[in-house]
């Protein structure tokens, strides 16, 4: 395949469709391809200092991780195009994350990531399959030092996102380009007439204006892959979508992407290292890769709570959680005894304070029938008050007996008193 032909079928994949990639890294590949195959798209004054110059795969191996690179611009399929603007496929990262989950070696996973994103075909499949994963083993995701649309998808499915201080994430938005050289063709003398068939056919053609019709199918599908990926980083995240959506595409670094909610902890490689070595299973730490959400999550906590022969200790450790050797054992009999013993305790202040009240309001045989429908001692305080207003209109009923035995009213016959005056017809 010749350079000209491979840089066509590029520009197809890039001119008139949506992508997850960062505005300045779409002028750049335009900037690169475009004079090369006829599209005259001005060189941004920086592109020299974006373009990788043949970007080398990660291979540096650590203990117990498997590190997975996400480098440079992100595509479907690469079809022979990997040596421009040093790509990664999908289908590598793809590949690349299954051999990680298989391998028994490794404790953890790491995407090492330095991208401003790419296409959307393919992404959300791989995000997705990324997701379901957690709870096999460890996720994690290194903005090594950008992980931009595309790329944050990617990130945003790990269970968390380090980040150096400089580190960029964000831009959950979509972008769209089409390019009108139909001025150009004119100064040049050029005069396109295309034959078609089908009133969309000829749509996105560059030797032409955008018609209001084809701006509205091109902005209908980047509004939908918008909504798409903002639901899926909410999903991952476990955030509003509306936070999400919020955003606005922006970029956040440092302790603003943490603040944003879009990565968990701010670390150096090196520390990002130290602390996932630390915290895998064998390293004795509690871990859950598995988040609350999950509804396979939920039945089986549920299963445990309502099964007492489970073996609690065999099911927590397939979802994920290893107890610290540190820490002693839950002393479940303890547990039980405490609580039984504090059920009764309360039991017994019920039943002493519900036969208090009806002495105290000259009721003794209420609260025997208190006691049998488990009224609170409040409930009982009403039910007595409003009996005795009841009782107090039909008989006047004198007390000059208080609780300190000091000749006062009884506070409750005072009460019945204002009850049955309030509720007496105005005359």
């Amino acid at each position: 395949m010749n350079e000209k032909a491979v840089l066509t079928r590029l520009a197809g994949r890039i001119i008139n469709t949506p992508l997850m990639i960062q505005r300045e890294m779409l002028d750049i590949i335009l900037s690169v391809i475009g004079v090369r195959i006829g599209l005259q798209v001005p060189m941004p004054l920086t592109a020299q200092d974006w373009i990788p110059a043949n970007p080398q795969i990660l291979e540096e191996t650590h203990e117990r991780i498997a590190v997975i690179p996400v480098h440079g611009s992100l595509v479907h399929r690469t079809g022979g195009l990997t040596t421009l603007s040093g790509l990664t496929s999908y289908e590598q990262i793809r590949a690349d994350f299954r051999q990680a989950m298989d391998d028994a070696d490794a404790d953890a996973t790491l995407f090492d990531i330095e991208s401003h994103g790419g296409e959307v075909a393919g992404v959300f499949d791989l995000v997705d399959e990324i997701y379901e994963a957690r709870g096999q083993k460890p996720i994690y995701a290194m903005v090594n030092e950008m992980a931009l649309s595309a790329a944050y998808a990617i990130a945003s499915a790990a269970d968390r996102i380090f980040l150096p201080r400089t580190g960029l994430v964000g831009s959950i938005g979509v972008i769209a380009e089409h390019v009108d050289q139909s001025a150009f063709d004119v100064k040049e003398g050029l005069k396109y007439t295309t034959i078609f068939a089908g009133a969309r056919k000829n749509d996105f053609s560059p030797h032409q204006e955008l018609s209001t019709e084809a701006y509205k199918i091109i902005h209908e599908r980047v509004m939908k892959t918008r909504d798409l990926f903002v639901d899926t980083v909410a999903r991952n995240r476990n955030v509003e979508a509306a936070a999400i959506m919020a955003t606005e595409a922006g970029s956040f670094q440092g302790q603003a992407a943490i603040d944003a909610g879009l990565a968990d902890e701010i670390m150096s490689w090196d520390q990002a290292i130290k602390y996932i070595n630390s915290n895998t299973k064998q390293g004795g730490q509690i871990m859950s890769t598995n988040p609350i959400t999950s509804a396979e999550f939920k039945t089986q906590l549920q299963e445990l709570l309502t099964m007492p022969d489970m073996d609690a200790g065999a099911v927590l450790a397939e979802l994920g959680y290893v107890p610290r050797s540190e820490e002693k054992p839950v002393d479940l009999e303890k547990i039980t005894a405490d609580a039984v013993a504090q059920g009764r305790k309360d039991a017994m202040d019920t039943m002493t304070g519900i036969l208090d009240l009806c002495v105290l309001g000259g009721v003794p045989e209420m609260a025997a029938g208190f006691l049998k429908e488990g009224v609170s001692v409040e409930d009982a305080r009403k039910k007595i008050l409003e009996y005795k207003a009841v009782q107090d209109g039909k008989d006047e009923i004198i007390s000059t007996v208080g609780p300190n035995n000091t000749g006062e009213v009884n506070p409750l016959l005072a009460d019945a008193r204002k009850r049955r005056d309030q509720a007496a017809p105005k005359v």
